[in-house]
């Protein structure tokens, strides 16, 4: 994933705020919020139904310089924080090959329509 433009961001071992509700659990760390307002960054506030807090190690892909970036998880060690943006996300080496797979299927695919591709069979002169 390193050669990429979303890359892992695994913290260290810290304190951060669970919110869980009926669209999910989201994460914050609590040195940058409070409890109110990691309530209150929930997407639904109205929906959450517990605030926690718990130590663990954090983990999302984020692409440095920009402001993308996806949503914290929580793990109790740093080995399965990293496993768990492999399952989540993917590894994006293994993808390579995927998409090589699906390039060659395209180009088997237009083959198979022959001259019907580049427009000219049924064209007047």
């Amino acid at each position: 994933m390193s050669d990429n433009f979303m890359q892992e961001q695994v913290t260290v071992l810290m304190e951060w705020w669970e919110v869980d509700g009926r669209e999910g659990t989201m994460y914050f760390p609590c040195d940058e919020f409070t409890a109110q307002q990691a309530a209150e960054a929930y997407e639904f506030p109205q929906a959450i139904d517990s605030i926690t807090r718990r130590t663990g190690y954090g983990a999302r892909l984020s692409a440095p310089g920009y402001l993308d970036c996806t949503d914290w998880t929580v793990c109790d060690t740093e080995e399965e924080a990293r496993e768990t943006l492999r399952e989540l996300f993917g590894d994006d080496d293994d993808d390579d090959d995927d998409d090589d797979d699906e390039s060659a299927e395209y180009d088997d695919f237009l083959s198979s329509l022959g001259s019907h591709v580049d427009g000219t069979e049924g064209e007047a002169e």
